[in-house]
């Protein structure tokens, strides 16, 4: 048993008695964020598994934190379509669509413009006119988004047979500002079949039921590809830039480390920057908290890792300097005592 027990604690040793160098256990993923916070002297085994399996690590937790932000999308997009479902049953007549025309219940209403302003899915402001077909009025709507900083100078316009949509382009972007569809082609597109009927009513319901779940559906996955490359991305820069810092550091120190070694340290580095990032990400949807300078700390906090590890390479080097006599007495101790064990 008392030659076992040795065994079992040589995932925190680098170098045997003979120079060799001793592969590692691998590390379930728990245990790495744990070892990466709290044990400096778990990096050098965990750097030993190499950049393949660094990397995955970074995959998972990159993961778990994309998955957090977008179910607080998700969220985020339920509570807005509450919002939107609110607006249309407020601010919307009672209507009518066939035949590619928008119709409602009385010419009254028919005549009247109705405005909405959208913030919650950056629709903008949004004027409905189902009267008018005069494109000095429609320009004049045009003008009004254009110019309405508060929705970020977009919006659309609804008329009887067609919908716009309008945006203000920057200095020297070319594009169309406008751009026009008939309801048939909305239709084509949300349905498939431009002989859709819907009414207001019709439409809340479809917005209660199979069209928040495709939309909610469709939002999480797109807050989850596109945050998950955001961040992928930026970890990778910036493990690569530790690394670099670290390699460069470890070469003035005289550490004898290799720069893949120093990119899955790196890697290790950014567990607790992470971890606190989910948290700063949470708190700050929440209660709005924001605090100056966090994402300088992102990176500082990694450095201090990194060099910490370094730093504890250097003493481990030193010591066995220190003490080669004593290293060779032990190596002739241990040779003398083989004989009798067998």
């Amino acid at each position: 048993m008392s030659e076992k027990e040795p065994q079992n604690e040589q995932e925190n040793t680098v170098i045997d008695t003979d120079g060799k160098e001793i592969k590692p256990k691998k590390l379930p993923f728990y245990k790495k964020v744990w070892y990466s916070i709290v044990k400096f002297d778990k990096y050098i085994p965990m750097s030993l598994e190499g950049t393949g399996r660094a990397i995955k690590y970074l995959l998972q937790i990159v993961s778990i934190f994309v998955l957090i932000i977008s179910c607080i999308g998700l969220y985020s997009s339920n509570k807005a379509l509450n919002e939107l479902i609110k607006n249309v049953e407020e601010g919307v007549p009672d209507f009518r669509y066939a035949e590619g025309k928008i119709q409602l219940n009385s010419e009254e209403e028919q005549n009247k413009v109705y405005t909405i302003e959208d913030k919650n899915f950056n629709l903008g402001k949004i004027i409905i006119d189902l009267n008018t077909e005069d494109e000095n009025v429609i320009a004049e709507y045009e003008n009004t988004i254009k110019n309405n900083g508060e929705t970020n100078n977009i919006g659309i316009i609804v008329l009887k047979d067609k919908v716009m949509q309008i945006t203000k382009l920057a200095e020297g972007i070319e594009g169309e500002s406008r751009i026009s569809m008939t309801y048939d082609d909305v239709m084509q597109k949300l349905f498939g079949d431009t002989g859709v009927e819907v009414t207001k009513s019709t439409l809340i319901e479809f917005l209660n039921g199979n069209g928040r779940t495709s939309i909610l559906i469709v939002n999480f996955f797109s807050y989850f590809i596109a945050y998950f490359i955001i961040y992928l991305s930026s970890n990778l820069i910036y493990a690569l830039v530790l690394t670099l810092i670290g390699y460069i550091s470890a070469k003035i120190t005289k550490i004898a480390t290799t720069f893949k070694q120093l990119f899955a340290m790196s890697v290790y580095a950014f567990t607790l920057s992470t971890v606190l990032n989910i948290i700063y990400f949470i708190v700050n949807y929440f209660a709005g908290i924001t605090i100056k300078y966090f994402d300088v700390a992102y990176i500082v906090i990694a450095y201090i890792y990194l060099v910490t590890v370094i730093f504890l390479m250097k003493n481990n080097t030193l010591r066995k300097q220190e003490n080669p006599v004593q290293k060779d007495q032990e190596e002739e101790k241990g040779k003398a005592d083989g004989p009798e064990q067998i």
